[in-house]
């Protein structure tokens, strides 16, 4: 096999396998449900992470799942259990290609804020 051969297939093999990951937007709030704000809510200590994920092959005949806010959101609250929304979201995506193959996804980061444990007669003396 010639140099040209060679630099050809390894440059072929360099080119097929991509990262790519950009930020989307940060939202101050973000719910998949009605949130009443009537009630006073407290942070779950930490950053909550959720992502949503697609795999298909180079030329999109299969496509297993498709990434969505919604799908990403649900699974940092699944996670943590009782979260109800999720307070400054950082929304990046991201994808991954490696020769025949490629994932692409949603993932959101940001405070998940559950309702406080206070009665209301506390909340409202101070």
């Amino acid at each position: 096999m010639n140099k040209f051969a060679s630099f050809f297939i390894i440059s072929a093999i360099l080119f097929t396998n991509m990262a790519c990951s950009h930020k989307m937007g940060t939202l101050q709030y973000i719910s998949s449900r009605e949130i009443d704000f009537s009630k006073k809510y407290k942070p779950i200590e930490g950053t909550k992470t959720g992502t949503s994920s697609q795999f298909r092959t180079l030329f999109s005949l299969i496509r297993i799942g498709s990434p969505k806010i919604e799908k990403a959101l649900e699974n940092a609250i699944k996670d943590e259990g009782e979260g109800e929304f999720m307070h400054n979201a950082t929304v990046k995506c991201f994808h991954f290609n490696f020769l025949l193959f490629s994932v692409s996804g949603i993932k959101i980061k940001g405070e998940l804020m559950k309702p406080s444990s206070l009665p209301e007669k506390l909340i409202q003396s101070k």
